[in-house]
């Protein structure tokens, strides 16, 4: 008979989302916002059902990527850029990651025990190795959470909720948080969340040019415009048989033309790209394989809320209204986008819908010309304004947004001067801790938590609260979410906060954005997934031919 306390705890670890399956407790707080249902018995086939066969997997090969920016650096505990993830992915594990629903499953874990609301046990796969030999055990794993704790501010912050991590073996690793935390599965899921070796640290210094992980590859060489990744033998022990390529080689191609030519020319495999035009380009290509999936983030602009003119929250609502975000997505993108509020449709029942959005219309379908006007002359700023948009042509999208976005607040008496920049520069720009700018525009990635789109970005005491946002409301909601249990009540929660975020408007969302590839049609495999870095199966790729 269960005792009284084991069944409170059960009902606990129900309320929260996490469900047992088997020895393993998975992550049932999808980014759909439902439960794990557990699989239905599977009927027998009938025999009139024809059967469907899949090409036999081919190992070997060289993956050959065509990508539009170089990594800065792949220390996964120094670096917040997308382009460094994405290599950096294939280099490193950690001890969950996403699955195709956003749920956290096992990688560097075989499973993991929550037997109460501020403790998780994680068993680690057994016979995982670095790329320098040696095997990893959960020591491992407590200095790499500890280092990200110190070396980086944003990640310092994602870490203030552990306790203590315990090792009692080399095979568990015991994390006590200081209260419950709803998002911390998803946390350490992330794809910057990696383990590793103490000892290669501290020979280099930091891993920025000498990538030693447990991931999928190793890398063979670094230089500017080229990197080339060769197979981890080892990785057999994290997931068997993989990876089937025996090389990835990134080529940093930077004109988005350029490399759609080198991919038509049979020089690269396939080739992430940057705008619709080109998008568009690739799909008319009969030869190719071209792929537009939809993504949890978002294209948006970043107002600084700790200088004038940004200070005032009318200012910064009136350039919320006095644009028009449909009329972006027109003639920036080509159409493809929608309009969103701060968690994208994708979200699934997080999302709200744009009639309940503060301020919907005005914005967004019609531009408030007179009511932007009105908040400006309330703001002192009867005569106009005029600031500056950071963009990074890196993001080839993002130059023609504040284009627009010039043009339309001409009409509401304010100047946007654009500053186009080296993407490397504007993410220091960016920093909560140097925070040189006035508006930026750039995209933040997609995660699985409601977390990362609310404390994480706006919460006072958060390092990634970039544009400087102090609101006690905003606070006060972005606490209850993560400490809340209950599914039911942490949408109400999140449903308030984005009404709040949006009318004091530290961030203006224009658009979500789609991870947007093409490549050759033997090609096989490749599964893009909603949250960053969205190629994070690439060691599941093969080449057909």
């Amino acid at each position: 008979m269960e005792s009284p306390k084991s069944k409170g705890r059960r009902d606990f670890l129900k309320k929260i989302g996490y469900v047992a399956t088997g020895a393993v407790i998975l992550g049932a707080a999808s980014y759909l916002g439902s439960q794990i249902a557990a699989p239905p018995k599977p009927e027998e086939p009938k025999t009139t059902t024809p059967v469907v066969t899949t090409p036999k997997i081919k190992y070997g090969g060289i993956f050959r990527i065509g990508q539009f920016d170089r990594p800065k650096g792949l220390d996964p505990g120094l670096e917040i850029a997308g382009v460094s993830e994405e290599v950096f992915e294939n280099i490193y594990s950690r001890l969950a990651r996403y699955n195709m629903q956003s749920v956290p499953e096992p990688e560097l874990a075989k499973s993991w025990d929550i037997p109460n609301a501020k403790t998780y046990i994680f068993h680690l796969k057994e016979g995982v190795r670095f790329h320098n030999g040696r095997k990893m055990i959960a020591e491992d794993v407590k200095y790499s959470f500890e280092r990200m704790s110190k070396v980086h501010p944003w990640y310092k912050g994602w870490f203030t909720i552990i306790e203590k991590i315990e090792t009692p073996d080399d095979l568990t690793v015991r994390i006590i948080l200081k209260t419950p935390a709803a998002h911390f599965m998803s946390m350490i899921a992330d794809g910057k969340c990696c383990i590793v070796p103490k000892e290669s640290v501290e020979k280099y210094g930091n891993l920025q040019t000498k990538g030693d992980g447990t991931g999928a590859f190793k890398l063979d060489r670094l230089e500017p415009d080229f990197i080339k990744l060769t197979k981890n033998e080892y990785y057999g022990a994290i997931y068997p048989g993989q990876p089937y390529v025996d090389e990835m080689h990134w080529i940093i191609i930077p004109d988005e033309s350029a490399r759609i030519a080198a991919l038509k020319a049979g020089q690269v495999d396939f080739i992430n790209l940057q705008t619709d035009e080109g998008h568009q380009t690739a799909k008319q290509d009969p030869n190719l394989k071209t792929i537009s999936a939809p993504q949890l983030g978002r294209d948006v602009l970043v107002l600084n809320c700790t200088k004038p003119p940004f200070d005032k929250p009318e200012v910064r609502q009136a350039i919320s209204i006095g644009i028009n975000r449909q009329e972006i997505i027109e003639k920036a993108r080509g159409g493809m986008g929608e309009l969103t509020g701060p968690f994208v449709k994708v979200f699934g029942n997080w999302s709200l819908p744009l009639e309940q959005l503060p301020f919907y219309p005005l914005g967004y379908t019609r531009q408030g010309v007179e009511e932007a006007k009105n908040l400006l002359e309330k703001a002192g700023y009867s005569k106009g304004l005029s600031f500056e948009i950071q963009a990074s042509p890196a993001y080839a999208r993002h130059i023609p947004i504040a284009e627009v976005i010039r043009e339309q607040l001409k009409k509401i008496n304010v100047e946007a001067k654009i500053l186009s920049i080296e993407w490397g520069l504007l993410l220091q720009n960016w920093r909560s801790d140097v925070r040189n700018f006035q508006m930026l525009c750039m995209p933040y990635a997609g995660r699985g938590d409601p977390y990362f789109y609310t404390y994480d970005r706006f919460h006072s005491a958060s390092a990634g609260n970039a544009s400087g946002i102090s609101d006690k409301e905003i606070d006060k909601l972005s606490e209850d979410g993560i400490a809340t249990a209950d599914l039911a009540e942490r949408k109400k929660i999140y449903d308030t906060l984005q009404k709040r975020i949006l009318e004091t408007v530290p961030m203006i969302y224009i658009s979500p954005y789609y991870r947007l590839v093409s490549m050759q049609k033997y090609v096989e495999n490749y599964r893009p997934i909603p949250v960053a870095p969205t190629n994070r199966y690439l060691a599941e790729v093969w080449l057909n031919k």
